[in-house]
């Protein structure tokens, strides 16, 4: 059985310090790359979020809108997420991260458990 695509949405508001982490940490999951895509949402950040994201190229997608809180960031790249699977990486010094399918959260962690889980 094939995995399904996979969207990993994160979600940031000034937190350039933290964000390269937290890229690297999705990036680093063992998920083959043409089964997942990696969503950061910008909240209106006015630090230098968007400058440290760069490097990452177009290893991720890299969208920004205007500070509207974390739900609205969210409800933002739920609207453009490709995958069937959308997990959440919240973008702060944890890195909980929980999956929906069909609107069902699980209490998936990273980087403890690895995204081959949904395979």
């Amino acid at each position: 059985m094939k995995a399904p695509f996979c969207s990993v949405l994160i979600d940031t508001y000034n937190y350039g310090e933290y964000i390269e982490e937290a890229v690297s940490s999705a990036l680093a999951q063992d998920f083959p790359t043409e089964e997942r895509e990696i969503l950061v949402v910008d909240d209106g950040s006015t630090d230098n979020t968007q400058e440290r994201l760069r490097k990452f190229g177009e290893t991720i997608r890299y969208l920004r809108k205007a500070n509207g809180g974390q739900a609205s960031a969210f409800n933002f790249g739920f609207e453009h997420a490709r995958g069937e699977v959308i997990a959440l990486l919240a973008d702060r010094r944890d890195t909980d991260i929980f999956q929906f399918r069909h609107g069902r959260a699980g209490d998936w962690k990273l980087p403890r458990r690895k995204m081959s889980n949904l395979k």
